[in-house]
């Protein structure tokens, strides 16, 4: 996946800051002032009575450089549930916050800081945190020590925006480069892997006559086998499909990777199902994560994230992305291929669009997000969203 700095910094100034919710340089912003906080090299908190106050505050990513006189301190008071300290090991904690929650401090992914000296820390979390009164400086007891600014975002800040933001880069993130490493599509009127323009023979799926890029399952004998290669084994994916199903069945396993022919367990590495309304992923590293209530004879963009040794994640269209998470790796030592509509499951019945893998490396969940919202905006078109 490659990034980028754009030159045109007035661009970048606009975009990046876009997603403030509040700024506090050096100076008094937009929150209420309790005791008397000095200026120095930033904003000087005694650990007494000084404390700075922000009203309804809601962010994903949260930016700020302190500078601690001691330990085992709360810095930030979100809600009773939440907030932010430094522990007597000198490691910045943030209590309450859902998994996964990533901690960057002076650029590097740690939790670990440095008393006595400044430290630019970050941190990011899957869920939006809300505060009615986010108190920077106290709680049951007050912070010692500066604080130079503060920046919170609402939004997901990637691994590549962090680095540049300590590097006092401003930052755009462009489209990646993804590595596709199969994209199926049916092409005037036979299937076609466009990745590397072989034409898939052994299937009785139907090509649509109208509109040649749909394939058609009839629900009855309708499967599409495609013989596994190398350069398919690979640990971590994601796995694009865009259904529109006419048909209602309980548990029908929509497309992945089987065992041979028998169906005899361990079943698959990875795999997109349905549980009648319910688009889920399943795998044998982590369990079943799925989406509740998808409606039939509409068009949807199905997103499975496999990270082997992590997680399996879940997303139809633009919604929020489900996860759940697990340990283990995949085994592709075993006779496998790859199947839509497999079978003694019950077949699938609909029209399939492409069919999309790709290898996203060592990414983080948090970057899952951005992927899978750009693989689902750069399609929708097709299908009339």
């Amino acid at each position: 996946m490659n990034s980028q700095l754009h030159s045109d910094k007035s661009i970048i100034f606009a975009e990046y800051f876009r997603d403030r919710e509040s700024v506090l340089k050096n100076k008094y912003a937009n929150c209420n002032i309790a005791g008397n906080p000095k200026i120095g090299n930033g904003i000087i908190l005694n650990g007494i009575t000084d404390k700075l106050i922000y009203n309804r505050l809601t962010f994903n990513s949260i930016r700020f450089v302190i500078n601690p006189t001691i330990n085992n301190q709360q810095i930030v008071y979100i809600n009773a549930t939440q907030n932010i300290s430094i522990n007597n090991s000198n490691q910045i904690i943030a209590t309450g916050f859902s998994y996964p929650t990533y901690y960057y401090v002076n650029g590097v992914n740690t939790q670990a800081l440095t008393i006595g000296i400044d430290n630019d820390v970050v941190i990011v979390t899957s869920t939006k945190i809300r505060g009615v009164n986010v108190i920077f400086g106290q709680n049951t007891t007050y912070y010692k020590g500066s604080i130079k600014f503060i920046e919170s975002y609402n939004r997901i800040l990637t691994v590549s925006e962090v680095k540049c933001i300590h590097q006092g880069i401003l930052y755009v993130d462009p489209t990646p480069e993804l590595d596709c490493l199969l994209d199926l599509t049916a092409e005037r009127g036979f299937i076609e892997d466009r990745t590397s323009k072989n034409k898939i023979n052994n299937t009785n799926v139907a090509v649509k006559k109208k509109n040649t890029n749909i394939m058609y399952l009839n629900g009855t004998d309708s499967r599409l086998r495609i013989p596994m290669s190398d350069h398919l084994k690979v640990n971590n994916l994601i796995v694009s499909i865009w259904v529109n199903r006419t048909k209602k069945v309980a548990d029908t396993h929509l497309f992945g990777t089987w065992y041979g022919t028998s169906f005899t367990a361990p079943y698959f590495n990875w795999n997109i199902q349905f549980n009648y309304q319910s688009p889920s992923v399943w795998s044998s590293i982590a369990p079943i994560a799925y989406v509740p209530n998808v409606k039939d004879e509409k068009w949807v963009n199905l997103l499975g994230c496999f990270k082997s040794g992590h997680s399996n994640s879940i997303q139809v269209n633009n919604n929020p992305r489900i996860t759940n998470y697990g340990t283990g790796v995949f085994d592709y030592s075993s006779n496998q291929d790859l199947i839509l509509s497999p079978h003694p499951y019950p077949y699938f019945k609909g029209n399939v669009g492409s069919i999309q893998i790709f290898d996203i490396g060592d990414i983080s969940l948090i970057q899952v997000d951005e992927l899978f919202a750009r693989i689902y905006n750069s399609q929708k078109g097709k299908y009339g969203l």
